[in-house]
């Protein structure tokens, strides 16, 4: 998938947007009820892309990064406060996005579409992560195929992911 201009402000209103449209109101109430005791949760959404540049999807692999950098730094604010921050960062999911973003499974059994397929996790299995908020852990991998990305991602160079990702994409986008 290409990422026209014009889808920018979308994505950033669905990604971004609620988090900075005015968090203080929620977390001033939170913290009045009872400095120091546990009296709230925030999980927010981010992905395993949002480590990573993503050459046709920059806006939406952007977005997530803002989420991620957005909650890790609320939750360091709120340390002490009685709310527990967390960041929800799953791989692919099995939804209707994968469609929606072109991604479609093809009868090649190797092709860029089939693999991101069977590979995408079960979207309930990813819901049941989230709860993952109330145990207090500020971030949240579910799957053993994204906590590998997710930690891979820091020992590759990001000139070398860009350049891999660029060519799947560009090819994918051919087809």
């Amino acid at each position: 998938m290409w990422e026209c201009i014009s889808t920018w402000p979308r994505i950033g209103q669905a990604d971004a947007r609620p988090q900075y449209d005015d968090p203080d109101v929620v977390l001033f109430s939170l913290r009045k009820k009872n400095e120091g005791a546990r009296v709230g949760y925030i999980l927010n959404v981010s992905s395993t892309i949002s480590l990573q540049p993503l050459p046709y999807w920059a806006a939406y692999a952007g977005t997530k990064a803002y989420v991620s950098s957005f909650t890790q730094a609320l939750a360091r604010e709120m340390k002490g406060h009685g709310v527990s921050v967390s960041c929800l960062y799953p791989g692919i999911t099995r939804t209707n996005f994968l469609s929606t973003a072109g991604l479609e499974r093809s009868d090649k059994k190797w092709s860029i579409g089939s693999l991101i397929h069977r590979a995408a996790m079960d979207s309930r299995t990813v819901a049941r992560a989230g709860t993952a908020v109330c145990s207090g852990k500020e971030k949240d991998i579910p799957g053993i195929v994204n906590r590998l990305h997710f930690y891979l991602i820091h020992w590759i160079p990001n000139g070398i992911i860009i350049a891999m990702v660029n060519a799947v994409m560009k090819r994918y986008r051919q087809h």
